[in-house]
Formats: structure tokens, C-alpha cells, sequence
């Protein structure tokens, strides 16, 4: 981020004060309290502060590399909900309220925070009449990489990969399974015309490390008949690839595409047309970037203990969780798109932590209170956690 040197004319010594650190300073700014959010940081003037702490470890967002068909972020524009429960407001006290950024956001989801930041400190000093300081820190931390098998980080139970990696080789597979890895849940297909070219391969090569296989598909559906043509394509590429029924599908939902108010029911034609043709063994993958509602809404369509969710830490720990670190309570946690292969530290791969058996073998889970909640919360990854749940 550059350095800006400002010299705005006084306005008003009275009124709302911002801070916004840029660097390794801070900008403080007095502005007019009746001044419009637009308008918040014109015609202040500006001094030079100490930067203050950085504020705790947020999440951010990382190019997942899911769709073939556009360039895409997971959870690619921050809601206000995110904002909000992402800006740590803890040092706000009775006659002042401070809104410090997460560490992390690109310089695009940095000028959004920013906004939504400048309209939350006018509205809240109109309703209590104190001191507002907007706090913005400059991404200091780099991306944690680590290679698969670091136990540094939650262990890797399984891996994504679609055509982004058809770098990948036999050998690499066969570096997973001797590094713990179980699983590998390979993309087939994306909207209603692609089909991803180098799937087999990457099956074949899975199979042939003794890996058990899934397989996802990017929805972009927004209707029920989309959903339902998306499914047939799911079906024909399926039947292409010679995929046992019993196969995993994963829904890979995150598209903003399809965040509309009916997703839910759409991603219900898409199981339901994907059943009547015998493929009934479903799972979800989504994440925070369509808001909370919209991750619950397709959630429920299979079950928590279904449900595979992204977030990704700066630096995950050895102990991170998907509970502790966000207090969701999912059948698996996708905690990376940094990871490499012992080898290729160039390439990037999708990492996740399984907690329910979700990225595993196929099981059938009694979805009654007393198996949920405990066994994923407590972060255990085996799949004995879950034998009591398997009725076959």
C-alpha cells in the first residue's frame, strides 16, 4: 500500500474523529458529524499518530481456484454482516468508539471496509454522540504455506483438485497417502456446459494411491430448472467418467451467481434430480462469502454433518478448529488453498480437515440430536468417532 501525504483544509475541529492507518502511520481526521458517509473524510484536516496494535487474527479470502469459467474469490465481497463481525470494536468504551480492520483484506475489500465503516461510525454517532476513530491496518502477515504433512497445522485428511492442477503426476498422489492424506475430491463439471478434461486422470491417479475418491460440482444455477439442468449434466458426466452411483457429490456452492432467495429449493430440484437417477450420496461445500443465511439455507440441505465449509486462517495452528476459530459446527473444514506437495512449493493446493467421515467413505448418519454436535465440536477427525451413527 503507498504512503499518502494530505493537506486538507480545516473544516471543523468538532465532530467525528477517524483514524486510518496507512503503513506504518496513522492519519487522524476531525470531520463535520453532519457530514454524509460519502463525504466523511473530505475537507478534514490530518496529523500523524503512532500506529496502533494490530488487531487480533481475521480471516481472509483467497483465490480457491473452484470455476473454470471466471475469475473467482472465495467469498469474493464482504457483507455487512462479515464487516461487522470481523472488526474488532473491543477498546470502544462509553465516550468513544473505535472499529479496528481485520488484518488481511485486499486493497478492494479494504476501500469496502472502509465505507462500511465511515457509514457505521455516522450512524452511531447519531445515535449515541461519541468520539468515532476508524482504525485501518495495512495487511502485515504474509500467507502461511506449509507443505502437507507440516504438523504445524490441522492435519490434512483431504485434498481438492480440478483442472488447475492437472500439473499433478502419480507420484505427487502417491505423496499424499504416505503423508496421511485419505481423500481427494476431484471437480467434474461446472454450470451446465463444462465438464472438467483432466478428471479422469486425476481419478485414476487417486484411485491408484489408494486415495477414496469424491467429486464436486461448481453451481451457478438460480432456478430450479437450472438446477435441474445442471444436474443432468452432473448425471451425463458422471456416466462419462464410469463413477459408481454411491460416489459422493459435492455442491459446490459459492457463486454469487446463485445467492438468490430461492437457493435452498434450487439446490433441492438439484439433489432430487440427481436421485431419480440413482445418485443419492450428497454433501455441500460452501463458505461465509454469500453471508451466513445463504451457507445455513444450503447447508440444511444435506446437514451439518454434510456440510463442508471454507474459511481460511493467515496462520492456522496445530489446534485450530473450525469451532474455535469460527464457531462452526460442520462435518469438514477446508482450511487452506495455500498448501503444497513435498517438491512443488510453486503450486498451490486446497487442503481440509475432516471431522464427520464427509470427505471419506461414503456413511449413513443417524441425524438425531444425540449423535451431532459433540463429535464434531470436538474436533476429532476419526472415523470410529461416527460408527455409532452408521446404521448399515
Amino acid at each position: 500500500m503507498k504512503k499518502h501525504s494530505l493537506q486538507w483544509p480545516l473544516l471543523s475541529m468538532v465532530g467525528l474523529l477517524s483514524v486510518l492507518v496507512l503503513d506504518n502511520h496513522a492519519m487522524v481526521v476531525n470531520a463535520d458529524p453532519n457530514t454524509s458517509p460519502d463525504t466523511f473524510m473530505k475537507n478534514s484536516s490530518v496529523t500523524k499518530t503512532q500506529t496502533p496494535s494490530a488487531t487480533a487474527e481475521a480471516p481472509y479470502w483467497e483465490t480457491n481456484q473452484h470455476s473454470n469459467l471466471d475469475n473467482h474469490k472465495m467469498g469474493d465481497g464482504l457483507t455487512s454482516v462479515q464487516m461487522k463481525s470481523e472488526t474488532d470494536e473491543s477498546k470502544s468504551t462509553k465516550t468513544e468508539h473505535i472499529m479496528q480492520a481485520p488484518i488481511g483484506l485486499d486493497q478492494d475489500q479494504s476501500a469496502e471496509w472502509l465505507t462500511w465503516a465511515k457509514s457505521e461510525a455516522a450512524n452511531d454517532f447519531k445515535t449515541t454522540g461519541r468520539v468515532q476513530k476508524i482504525v485501518q491496518v495495512a495487511a502485515t502477515v504474509a500467507t502461511k504455506r506449509f507443505a502437507i504433512g507440516d504438523t504445524s497445522v490441522p492435519h490434512v485428511d483431504a485434498v481438492d483438485v480440478a483442472s488447475y492442477q492437472n500439473w499433478m503426476t502419480q507420484g505427487n498422489y502417491n505423496t499424499l497417502k504416505s503423508k496421511g492424506v485419505k481423500s481427494a475430491i476431484v471437480k467434474i463439471s461446472e454450470g451446465s456446459s463444462y465438464a472438467n478434461p483432466y478428471a479422469k486422470t486425476s481419478i485414476t491417479y487417486a484411485r491408484n494411491a489408494g486415495l477414496q475418491v469424491g467429486v464436486y460440482h461448481y453451481a451457478r444455477f438460480n432456478s430450479t430448472s437450472s438446477a435441474a439442468s445442471e444436474a443432468r449434466k452432473v448425471i451425463s458426466t458422471m456416466t462419462s467418467l464410469g463413477m459408481a452411483k454411491s460416489t459422493r457429490i459435492f455442491a459446490d456452492m459459492e457463486d454469487a451467481d446463485t445467492n438468490v432467495s430461492g437457493v435452498g429449493n434450487n439446490l433441492r430440484q438439484f439433489w432430487s434430480t440427481l436421485s431419480a437417477a440413482g445418485y443419492t450420496n450428497h454433501g455441500v461445500y460452501t463458505g461465509g462469502g454469500q453471508g451466513q443465511g445463504y451457507a445455513s439455507a444450503v447447508a440444511n440441505t444435506v446437514g451439518s454433518a454434510n456440510t463442508w465449509y471454507a474459511a481460511y486462517l493467515w496462520t492456522p495452528t496445530a489446534s485450530s478448529t473450525l469451532m474455535n476459530s469460527y464457531g462452526f459446527n460442520y462435518g469438514a473444514w477446508q482450511f487452506s488453498s495455500t498448501a503444497y506437495i513435498g517438491g512443488t512449493s510453486g503450486q498451490n493446493i486446497d487442503v481440509s480437515h475432516d471431522y464427520s467421515g464427509v470427505l471419506g467413505a461414503p456413511i449413513n448418519l443417524d441425524y438425531s440430536p444425540r449423535y451431532l454436535g459433540h463429535e464434531i465440536a470436538s474436533g476429532r477427525s476419526e472415523s470410529n468417532v461416527w460408527s455409532v451413527a452408521n446404521t448399515d
